[in-house]
């Protein structure tokens, strides 16, 4: 079966679940790394190729940049948000996702843009069966 993406915008928007924006403005978790994270945008997106929901969670770390932190570490800080922050947010939305994409930036900066002053980590998750299972971006 073909769905263009035509079809899934609209069939999107008939469920909620297009790219939507909302502010979280949560208080800082802290991380494995002792650094503290403040969640601050979660977007929903419908992805056509293939047919899915990407849910993305934005957080801020403002000690990312001067952090010395090595790639294990960071990894454990991201396993973290989606494990204690990503997963139970998506159950309590109530709403499909089938990969978590999780950035941490040093400083906010909008979606989308680049700033070669601002650290920032990537990281993508499965979602699948109440589990966050590393995509690897």
């Amino acid at each position: 079966m073909t769905i263009s993406r035509c079809s899934l915008l609209a069939l999107c928007g008939l469920c909620g679940l297009c790219a939507t924006r909302v502010a979280a403005q949560e208080l800082p978790v802290t991380l494995p790394s002792g650094l503290a994270a403040t969640l601050t945008e979660t977007r929903w997106e419908p992805q056509s190729a293939p047919v899915e929901i990407w849910v993305r969670f934005r957080f801020v770390v403002p000690g990312l940049a001067g952090a010395d932190l090595d790639f294990d570490l960071v990894g454990a800080d991201l396993a973290g948000l989606c494990r204690d922050v990503v997963l139970p947010a998506i159950a309590k939305a109530g709403k499909p996702a089938d990969q978590a994409v999780i950035s941490l930036s040093s400083e906010p900066i909008r979606f989308g843009e680049t700033n070669p002053d601002v650290t920032q980590v990537f990281e993508a998750y499965r979602v699948a069966d109440g589990n966050c299972i590393l995509e690897g971006f």
